[in-house]
């Protein structure tokens, strides 16, 4: 009997051998998508290339991509008219060697024409007639957003003469 257990064993060990040479699947080939995603991420990181291919999906296993939120970009504000900031008066040119188109409250917002070639003066539209009139700098605040773009340097008109009484 010593002999036939030798035999049997060694069928044994012979037969466990062909098994692992043949390469019988020892545990599951379905892909494991955690794994995956983690050594691509590993993957990216280290190599700082973000294009992988994906394997193809198998029958056995499903992929559900995570959606994640998109940060949108909000606009601009946008930029408002510039302010009266106190009581001032509107001009037909730069002073007071020029006669008063009107007078302008504070809070009062306006719609800006151009810039006077005399430095500290904005020309704006009249509130009342709408006709072009002249504000000193100081009395005006811009908003940070406003768009000076394509605003023409005005020169003032010829001052008055002065009427000579008789």
């Amino acid at each position: 009997m010593d002999g036939r257990i030798k035999r049997f064993v060694l069928a044994g060990i012979i037969f466990c051998a062909a098994i692992l040479a043949c390469g019988f699947p020892l545990e599951s080939k379905t892909p494991n998508v955690q794994r995956t995603v983690l050594a691509a991420t590993i993957f990216i990181l280290q190599t700082g290339i973000s294009t992988l291919q994906t394997p193809e999906p198998s029958d056995t296993a499903t992929f559900t991509p995570v959606i994640t939120d998109t940060i949108t970009p909000s606009p601009l504000p946008t930029a408002q008219n510039p302010l009266v900031i106190r009581k001032t008066l509107c001009w037909l040119g730069p002073g007071s060697g020029y006669e008063v188109a009107s007078s302008l409250k504070a809070g009062t917002r306006v719609t800006l024409l151009g810039e006077g070639s005399v430095p500290g003066w904005w020309i704006i539209e009249g509130p009342i007639y709408h006709d072009p009139c002249w504000v000193p700098q100081q009395d005006l605040q811009f908003d940070i957003n406003y768009n000076f773009y394509g605003l023409q340097m005005i020169d003032p008109p010829s001052t008055p003469k002065p009427s000579k009484k008789p």
